[in-house]
């Protein structure tokens, strides 16, 4: 009788400790402003990129002195060939180019599609990349090359965007 008490002690304590989690957070989640880079580290392409590298090609696709006889500019967003070794979605580049692309061209003669009917002009992105690695980690070296050429596949425009960045082994991108 004596140990029943006891039993029942253990038995609760058990209870409880199988209720617990087995995979607790150990931080919070943060908001942040998509701007600043995150604690997690990684050599791939940051927001900060994708924000940078879209506004930077933007302004200067927007700038671009087209010719007079146009009334307007059809320009078609080509997809993105992705060439480097990590698992980007090609159509966040794409999304926040054509959102750019449009706020700084207002009031200009440009007009933007995804498709290629009627085009004058069509843009292509490429990413590449100069990788390696180490026990001590890696380095990464990212392209992103923007190329605009028209209907008889001469480039008008061309810029790249780079960045090169080395860290630890272990952030996963998806």
């Amino acid at each position: 009788m004596k140990s029943l008490p006891y039993f029942l002690l253990v038995t609760i304590i058990f209870i409880l400790n199988g209720c617990s989690s087995v995979t607790k957070q150990s931080r919070k989640t943060t908001i942040m402003d998509v701007s600043q880079e995150d604690t997690l580290g990684g050599t791939g392409t940051s927001s900060a990129d994708i924000r940078s590298m879209a506004e930077r090609m933007a302004r200067e696709i927007s700038g671009i002195e087209w010719p007079h006889d146009f009334n307007k500019v059809r320009v078609a967003l080509t997809t993105i060939d992705n060439q480097t070794r990590f698992p980007i979605n090609p159509n966040i580049i794409k999304d926040r180019l054509l959102a750019d692309l449009v706020e700084f061209s207002m009031g200009t003669k440009l007009q933007f599609t995804e498709n290629a009917n009627g085009a004058d002009y069509f843009l292509s992105a490429r990413l590449t990349a100069l990788s390696k690695g180490s026990s001590e980690g890696v380095s990464d070296y990212l392209l992103y090359s923007f190329k605009l050429i028209d209907k008889a596949d001469t480039v008008v425009w061309m810029k790249a965007y780079e960045t090169k960045k080395q860290g630890s082994v272990g952030v996963m991108y998806r």
